[in-house]
């Protein structure tokens, strides 16, 4: 087994060292746990028209064109 340097807040308490461990085991699982998406529904059936230019704007011209 090979051994391996300890950060100075591991040489205390053994439950200290137990605890912390834990809550950083626990911190980790809570980052890694899937984030909900926050989506929106368009009001009025559609999407606004400054939705829609704003979206163009940022399209892909179309590779036929000649502007």
């Amino acid at each position: 087994m090979k051994s391996q340097a300890l950060e100075s807040y591991l040489y205390g308490n053994p439950e200290r060292v137990a605890e912390i461990r834990q809550a950083q085991k626990a911190n980790e699982q809570r980052r890694e746990a899937k984030r909900p998406t926050l989506s929106l529904k368009p009001r009025d059936g559609g999407w606004s028209e400054a939705r829609k230019r704003a979206e163009a704007l940022f399209s892909p011209a179309d590779p036929f064109s000649v502007d």
